[in-house]
């Protein structure tokens, strides 16, 4: 199986057991942009997703995919996406959301 890889240490400690599941922990966040093809995000919020990119993105491979999960503004995914383009890195934003009006936009 493929390996997947958690960033914080809270997640560490948070999945007891990942050995079985072919999970290898990543001690920081640049490590999974280096050693990731594509990376999955799913924040509380704009502020962090952005935050995430932007601690992400000197890292990240050309080629590279980032997917965010996370329910931000159409501003926020379009600027990460933008900054994201200039390094030939893509960005999917799949906002995981209740609201038609903002997974709409």
């Amino acid at each position: 199986p493929e390996k997947a890889e958690l960033v914080l240490e809270a997640a560490r400690k948070q999945h007891v057991g990942t050995e079985s599941l072919s999970v290898t922990c990543a001690g920081s966040s640049e490590e999974v942009a280096r050693s990731c093809g594509i990376v999955l995000l799913c924040l509380p919020d704009g502020s962090s997703m952005r935050s995430c990119v932007e601690t992400l993105a000197p890292s990240l491979q050309p080629g590279a995919l980032v997917i965010d999960t996370s329910t931000t503004s159409p501003e926020d995914a379009r600027s990460a996406a933008a900054g994201l383009k200039e390094k030939g890195v893509s960005f999917l934003d799949a906002p995981v959301t209740g609201l038609p009006a903002r997974a709409a936009a």
